[in-house]
């Protein structure tokens, strides 16, 4: 369940991430298009000014001595060559106004879905939280079933002696006789003592290792 729950979490955090990494590459899109356009009306600008200068020579020259031959199409033509760059030059300014539009929309979504996502992780942790930390105390309540008494640490390569009690391995070879029998001597008799033996205990250790793991995982998580 916590598993689940824990995917499902991630899996909606991904999606805001994923979003959020299109809105930021649309972004910078319309940027690099906002510099461009800006680019060209700036080019449009210069070529129509250009040509009003042109065309304040030739309406000068109009009331000269000097008038140039065919001054009235070259007059009439760029009179329709600015009308045409005014044209492009409006088109392109509200072209331009659109981007920014876009731009200043873009960044408004972004900021939201980061607002978003950081409400829904605070959420989300709340959340999961209580059912870890309800996880956790119940690992540790359990905890002594798979505690080494000699290391007082959860059990590696569990040995389990004749008596019944269970040990690290590494800790059971350095033991001589069963550290947690009470009586030892009494319940000898006065008999030779046997020496201590122990036994690999497969059942133990897959509990052991699975219990570590999920205290370990709870443990990343707190």
């Amino acid at each position: 369940n916590l598993d689940a729950k824990l995917k499902a979490a991630e899996q909606a955090k991904q999606k805001f991430e994923d979003d959020n990494h299109n809105k930021e590459k649309q972004l910078i899109e319309l940027k690099e298009y906002k510099k461009h356009a800006a680019e060209t009306i700036n080019r449009h600008m210069r070529q129509n000014k250009k040509m009003n200068d042109n065309m304040l020579a030739l309406k000068l020259a109009k009331f000269s001595d000097d008038r140039p031959v065919g001054w009235t199409d070259k007059m009439g033509q760029l009179t329709e060559d600015v009308a045409e760059e005014h044209k492009k030059v409006v088109n392109l300014e509200s072209l331009l106004h659109v981007a920014k539009t876009q731009i200043e929309i873009l960044k408004a979504e972004s900021k939201r879905d980061k607002d978003k996502l950081k409400a829904y992780n605070d959420g989300y942790k709340e959340s999961i939280m209580v059912h870890v930390d309800s996880l956790v105390e119940s690992e540790k309540s359990g905890a002594t079933a798979f505690t080494c008494p000699e290391c007082k640490k959860i059990f590696q390569n569990p040995v389990t002696a004749s008596c019944g009690h269970s040990f690290c391995k590494a800790c059971a070879e350095k033991l001589s006789e069963c550290s947690q029998c009470p009586n030892k001597d009494k319940r000898s008799g006065g008999k030779q003592k046997m020496a201590f033996r122990a036994f690999e205990n497969a059942v133990l250790n897959q509990l052991a290792t699975k219990h570590r793991f999920r205290m370990q995982t709870l443990m990343k998580i707190v």
